[in-house]
């Protein structure tokens, strides 16, 4: 989905419901049109959920990138990491909790800005699912 006409910001993704009342995670991604990091992406990451939550940025070739351990109820960030051109998925393993979860794929470019939402309920929020441990 491209959302085109604002000066500054186009919103080139907008996944998990940022819009709702309820809070369901997610990623957005916006793409700056004159972006300070032409070779990296910058993330944040807003931790909702009750636990500590280890985050990793991981590329489809297998790259990770750790971003650390984002306390509950705290946001991260901005960590800046270099760009590839594979998807990107967001991996979340909760410190106190067993579970393992991993966000849908996105598509990232040079210079983009990442949010990453850690829901209260991520076992239903439809953005991430569980990853085999």
């Amino acid at each position: 989905m491209r959302v085109l006409g604002l000066t500054t910001v186009r919103v080139v993704l907008l996944i998990g419901g940022f819009a709702c009342a309820r809070n369901s995670g997610g990623l957005v991604v916006a793409r700056p049109e004159n972006p300070i990091a032409r070779d990296s992406i910058t993330i944040t990451v807003i931790n909702d959920h009750w636990y500590d939550a280890r985050v990793h940025a991981v590329y489809g070739g297998g790259l990770r990138y750790p971003l650390g351990v984002i306390g509950n109820k705290r946001e991260g960030g901005p960590f800046v990491i270099p760009w590839h051109v594979d998807d990107l998925i967001m991996e979340i393993d909760f410190v106190v909790e067993r579970g393992r979860y991993g966000s849908d794929r996105v598509l990232v470019e040079p210079g983009d800005i990442v949010e990453l939402r850690i829901p209260p309920n991520i076992s239903s929020s439809g953005f991430f699912a569980p990853i085999p441990q």
